[in-house]
């Protein structure tokens, strides 16, 4: 299960195929050991249930290594490292993350970055989305005064809106890994 909608890491081609980072890294895997590869679009907070309710073998969709997701799933070892950020329209006058106070910030839903923006930037009015493309829309037509998303995923964005800025890399220290259920892990070991 992959949430096509995270350029770099999971989009679609112009052909509506899986494109991306992860897909490429997932297609490799397979070829290696002999699988076949699915690739389900799901919505990021279907993708743990997903593999809760055996809808998907594994989760390959820039999905972070946390505590909470470790008591439901189980991780390969990290695939990627990255950071969080804040993009602003580059014509807001803001530079700094403290001029968000009681500010609308966007982000994705049941991701690390409306986690990072809830708890850390004060009194701000946090809005989650469905897909970033939803977030930079927001962000674009000054719904909302900033994103909080991975760096990579910022920057992509950056190119494709030339109107917005990342202002600050928030070093979150995240890292990426395929999500496994807990129960295959333990037939594996069996």
């Amino acid at each position: 299960a992959m949430e096509l909608a995270y350029p770099p890491f999971e989009t679609r081609d112009e052909a509506g195929d899986a494109y991306g980072i992860s897909p490429a890294f997932m297609q490799r895997f397979a070829d290696e050991y002999g699988y076949d590869l699915d690739i389900e679009n799901t919505a990021f907070d279907g993708l743990i249930p997903a593999l809760q309710t055996d809808k998907a073998d594994a989760v390959m969709s820039s999905i972070t290594i946390t505590d909470e997701r470790l008591d439901q799933v189980d991780f390969t070892d990290a695939v990627c490292d990255v950071n969080q950020s804040i993009t602003v329209r580059s014509d807001s006058g803001i530079t700094d993350v403290a001029q968000l106070e009681g500010k609308k910030i966007g982000a994705q839903s049941g991701t690390t970055g409306y986690e990072w923006a809830a708890e850390n930037i004060k009194d701000a009015e946090v809005t989650g989305y469905d897909e970033m493309t939803a977030v930079f829309a927001a962000l674009d037509s000054g719904q909302i005064d900033a994103v909080s998303v991975d760096l990579p995923v910022a920057n992509y964005y950056v190119r494709s809106y030339s109107d917005c800025q990342v202002i600050k890399e928030i070093p979150t220290g995240e890292q990426y890994a395929v999500a496994v259920s807990k129960v295959i892990l333990i037939l594996q070991i069996l």
